[in-house]
């Protein structure tokens, strides 16, 4: 039984069978991560670092690690699945930034929103065009992952409290 969250345990797809652990993948909670492949992951924590892990081999450290925003990261998603997967990030300084997935170079390095409070989750649309914002400020904001620009400011006041999810259909 493991009881670390900051360990990163992989499954296997077909039976949930254990296949690794990463006993201490993160220094702090691991917050949010996304398969950009069969044979990558990403992973964003507490301890404001995003990396990128291998899938199909048992290592005990990332491929890559870096540290894009000045506070803890809640949440990343992708514009799709292919070799020029852009990966999207979100944290509690109210920044968000845009990352080639396979090396983590910054496209749009993180960059402080509009808002000034945290921002809790980011999730991508369908088409992998977009991707939505939202946070402690209980409004919503949707982003080009092209340009980098806000497309939209969606329900600001809206909500008394936190938005912790939302999605773009």
């Amino acid at each position: 039984e493991i009881e670390d969250s900051h360990a990163s345990i992989l499954h296997d797809k077909e039976d949930i069978s254990l296949v690794h652990v990463i006993p201490l993948a993160h220094g702090s909670d691991i917050n949010d991560l996304v398969f950009i492949s069969s044979q990558r992951l990403i992973s964003v924590s507490s301890d404001k670092t995003l990396r990128l892990w291998p899938t199909n081999e048992k290592v005990d450290h990332a491929l890559k690690t870096i540290i894009p925003h000045s506070q803890p990261m809640y949440s990343v998603c992708i514009n799709g699945r292919s070799a020029s997967t852009t990966i999207a990030t979100s944290a509690l300084d109210g920044s968000i930034g845009l990352w080639d997935s396979q090396t983590l170079d910054p496209i749009f390095p993180a960059f402080k929103t509009t808002t000034k409070l945290g921002i809790r989750m980011c999730r991508s649309s369908d088409d992998g065009k977009l991707f939505i914002t939202a946070g402690d400020d209980d409004g919503a904001f949707v982003w080009s992952f092209e340009t980098g620009a806000c497309e939209k400011e969606l329900f600001r006041g809206g909500h008394s409290n936190t938005v912790f999810m939302a999605c773009l259909l």
